[in-house]
């Protein structure tokens, strides 16, 4: 019995383990519509506050990425004075999500941001997720896009109440997030 394209050739019908990968698949991406929390990479100009290497993603082939909470833009990204990622305001202990698939080269305590969790993605991208009331996953864990990582907190002393302070950076520079996530 040779397979071949998920087809078997003898009889021509799909593979029962296709029809499953086909079928969740469209049911997955079913909910991912449905919740719209993802978003196709941006093509319209950085802000003002964002500085030049914000737009180091726009000659990178469509990037997408799942938005790791909604919420209010509390602080934005501003280059200028060190602030490179934006602060979303939250209830505490709601879900933080990987915004891609990677694996988390970062899962500690900070006593300056908390608790933080770091993620390397494919093509140079780093998220970093700051003040979590509590980690889901360790260093070398592997995690999907949409997969739950943390529980929005208030910890460290560069805090005043329970946001997420998110972070992306592209090979090594900090990227301006709302180019990039609506929140």
């Amino acid at each position: 019995n040779a397979k071949k394209g998920g087809l078997n050739s003898n009889s021509g019908e799909l593979l029962e383990k296709d029809k499953q990968h086909s079928q969740e698949d469209s049911e997955l991406r079913k909910e991912v519509e449905e919740q719209d929390q993802y978003a196709v990479k941006s093509n319209r100009q950085p802000s003002n506050q964002a500085n030049a290497s914000s737009t180091m993603m726009e000659s990178t082939p469509t990037v997408l990425l799942f938005t790791p909470m909604k919420g209010k833009v509390i602080a934005p990204f501003d280059a200028t004075i060190m602030h490179y990622g934006v602060d979303i305001g939250g209830a505490e202990n709601e879900v933080i999500k990987a915004v891609a698939p990677g694996t988390v080269i970062f899962s500690n305590f900070t006593s300056e941001t908390g608790y933080v969790i770091a993620i390397q993605h494919q093509g140079g991208l780093i998220s970093v997720y700051k003040h979590n009331n509590k980690l889901l996953k360790q260093s070398g864990s592997v995690v999907r896009a949409g997969e739950p990582i943390a529980y929005l907190g208030n910890t460290g002393e560069f805090t005043s109440g329970p946001h997420l302070h998110f972070e992306l950076w592209m090979n090594g520079n900090p990227v301006n997030p709302l180019v990039y996530i609506p929140f």
